[in-house]
């Protein structure tokens, strides 16, 4: 269950700071620019007593209210004392936009083993760490550190919060918007099935959109997309589609990249959209967005130009299309 994450009554920015050049002033901004009136907003930050006209805390267990989802942005050094505190404090989720783990070294990768074990065995989900946060457009927030997305009914994961970032300006240049984002970062609990369950029954997300670079068990997610597709289209680009890229999906969210072959014939079968390159993946949110889902493989063309028509052509044949053939009432 995730639903709490994007529909959150209580919000604790664990690193609050004035600081412009901070991830923790972003956030705080971010999430009290249009902040929805039944979203309570505390800041914890025990070297100031108030920032941007809020008071401060001095760690999460002073603060009375109960906490639906606690954001983390100390460093990495001290991200233990504040798990501890956050599963006193009984939060029901925890973003973790701090940085320095697997994706660094083997010491990151146990420290991630440790939060990941302490939190399961209180109850409490975990997204991230080294991510940007959650949007819920819907209730216009934004809580993360990255611009907030134009409004539309595109709902995306993306292991990447800066693809996320670029992907909105693509989007808002094609007319197209949001409902939802989550960057899922190093993924050490909250995953893409969690979030695709989450997606799959919520009613404004009209069309799903991934950006992946490992898979951590692909046997479920192929499941989970088993059970999206009949109701909605799943569009997905991979990184790390190479030797090269893998190596960098590496170091970039500390997983071993998962095989692209292999991936890209489970996702073929499923029926998901598997999209080659970023231009391709906003053409096909673009197509999905202004045209019906066709029902059959039949296409029908009509252009002035005979170059075009062959060219259309071979593309029906790549992806084993058939070309309709007009009515003679519509040739007339």
């Amino acid at each position: 269950m995730t639903n709490f994450f994007f529909y959150p009554k209580s919000i604790a920015v664990i690193g609050a700071t004035a600081n412009p050049k901070k991830f923790g002033n972003a956030v705080t901004i971010n999430i009290l620019k249009d902040k929805h009136p039944d979203i309570d907003l505390f800041l914890v930050s025990p070297n100031r007593t108030e920032i941007l006209g809020l008071k401060c805390y001095e760690s999460i267990l002073d603060i009375t209210q109960a906490i639906d989802i606690a954001i983390i942005l100390v460093p990495a050094k001290i991200i233990q004392k504040i798990i501890d505190e956050c599963i006193e404090k009984q939060v029901n989720g925890i973003i973790i936009i701090t940085a320095g783990f697997s994706e660094i070294d083997q010491e990151g990768r146990e420290e991630e083993k440790r939060i990941a074990e302490k939190c399961t065995k209180a109850g409490i989900r975990v997204m991230g760490p080294n991510c940007v946060g959650i949007q819920n457009i819907d209730l216009n927030l934004n809580a993360s550190f990255i611009q907030k997305a134009p409004p539309g009914n595109i709902s995306m994961i993306s292991q990447s919060g800066s693809f996320g970032c670029a992907s909105f300006y693509a989007l808002q240049q094609e007319g197209l918007g949001i409902s939802k984002f989550a960057n899922i970062g190093n993924s050490i609990d909250v995953s893409f099935v969690d979030i695709l369950e989450f997606f799959k029954n919520d009613k404004n997300s009209k069309i799903i959109s991934i950006y992946m670079e490992t898979i951590k068990n692909g046997k479920n997610f192929i499941n989970k997309l088993r059970e999206i597709i009949p109701n909605k289209p799943l569009i997905l680009l991979k990184g790390g589609r190479t030797s090269i890229g893998m190596k960098a999906a590496s170091s970039h969210t500390g997983s071993l990249a998962t095989n692209y072959q292999i991936l890209k014939v489970a996702i073929t079968q499923v029926g998901a959209t598997l999209c080659e390159d970023a231009s391709e993946f906003i053409t096909a949110l673009k197509t999905f967005s202004i045209l019906p889902i066709p029902q059959g493989q039949r296409i029908g063309v009509l252009t002035n130009s005979g170059g075009s028509s062959v060219l259309f052509s071979d593309k029906l044949e790549e992806y084993k299309l058939d070309l309709a053939s007009f009515s003679e009432n519509l040739k007339d």
